[in-house]
């Protein structure tokens, strides 16, 4: 049976000693190929529909379908994009140049403003919170998944998740290369961030089951015992750079290798709450929600004004609120 994924630290000797064997940039690159196309396509064996890739404009989600369609894996790519976003505009600008080069079927899944408002709210409900970051996740999900239900129902659902835990992504960690047991920390480090994600025990422990239907199934490429297992073997240069100050360098060779052409591969880090333009979705709906409720009561527009205000606003209403309850 494939796991959709592997919850390895809370297994018995989830986590391995690391060795660091893997020091040399092409030799990583090899790896780290190898091992997506043997996940994608023991994940496509669970099904006849094509595998519904979840794509950004990240180099994780661009190396798996780089790598799935290069090796004749029947796939689409759907891209969750705000238009109120610059950088989730830019984004879904090399999604699509890259489903191009690579012939890949590319759906943009890209709601108005009113019905992102409708769609928070059955995120909110199904996940019991209003934690943004899960909110996020969970909205750009649901859209996604609904969106192969009607299409392609019965289709594995991708995502790239994981690679960020193991290999530290969005981190300059140029500091550890001038300090002593350097490889130590790394590996507590790495540790650490595999505790903190890769288990049940995480914020909301269903959060897959609350936002697919029945029968629906994510799979995460990154989140396996395989994986990591492949991670306690990277020595940090091939993943950081020399200097240990770049990021997932080994990931956006591999792409290159895959036939990605290089200028499409040197997006920087972005938490994909931010690059799908989901944080500024939310901004603006609160923007036009306080400049309805304030109108001409106020010195300025909540439309424009600093975002500074927006929060205090949000705070001041929220304070005389509880203040009434009491």
């Amino acid at each position: 049976m494939v796991s959709t994924e592997d919850y390895v630290s809370d297994l018995d000797g989830g986590i391995p000693k690391f060795s660091f064997e893997i020091d040399r940039l092409d030799a990583a690159v090899d790896q780290v190929s190898n091992y997506v196309e043997t996940r994608l396509k023991e994940i496509s064996t669970v099904s006849d529909r094509p595998l519904a890739m979840m794509l950004s404009g990240g180099i994780d989600s661009i190396l798996s379908v780089a790598i799935g369609a290069s090796s004749g894996i029947h796939l689409k790519a759907f891209t969750w994009h705000w238009a109120g976003s610059e950088q989730s505009t830019a984004e879904l600008s090399v999604a699509r140049a890259v489903c191009e080069y690579f012939g890949v079927e590319h759906q943009t899944i890209s709601p108005e403003l009113h019905q992102i408002h409708g769609l928070l709210l059955e995120v909110i409900e199904k996940l019991e919170t209003t934690e943004p970051w899960e909110i996020g996740a969970g909205l750009v999900l649901h859209a996604i998944a609904e969106e192969v239900d009607r299409s392609m129902l019965g289709a594995p659902i991708v995502s790239s998740a994981g690679a960020d835990t193991l290999l530290l992504g969005g981190r300059d960690l140029q500091y550890l290369t001038k300090e002593e047991h350097s490889l130590y920390k790394w590996q507590k480090m790495v540790s650490e961030s595999i505790r903190s994600k890769f288990t049940k025990g995480r914020f909301i422990p269903d959060f897959y089951q609350r936002i697919l239907s029945p029968g629906q199934a994510h799979f995460k490429v990154w989140q396996t015992k395989t994986a990591v297992e492949l991670a306690s073997r990277l020595h940090p240069s091939v993943v950081k750079g020399p200097s240990w100050d770049k990021d997932k360098i080994l990931l956006r060779e591999a792409a290159v290798n895959a036939g990605v052409p290089r200028g499409l591969v040197d997006n920087p880090k972005s938490p994909m709450q931010a690059s799908s333009g989901f944080f500024r979705a939310l901004e603006d709906l609160a923007r036009r929600e306080l400049a309805e409720e304030f109108k001409d009561r106020t010195y300025s527009d909540p439309l424009v004004e600093d975002l500074s205000l927006i929060v205090g606003r949000l705070y001041l209403d929220r304070l005389i609120n509880e203040h009434q309850r009491f």
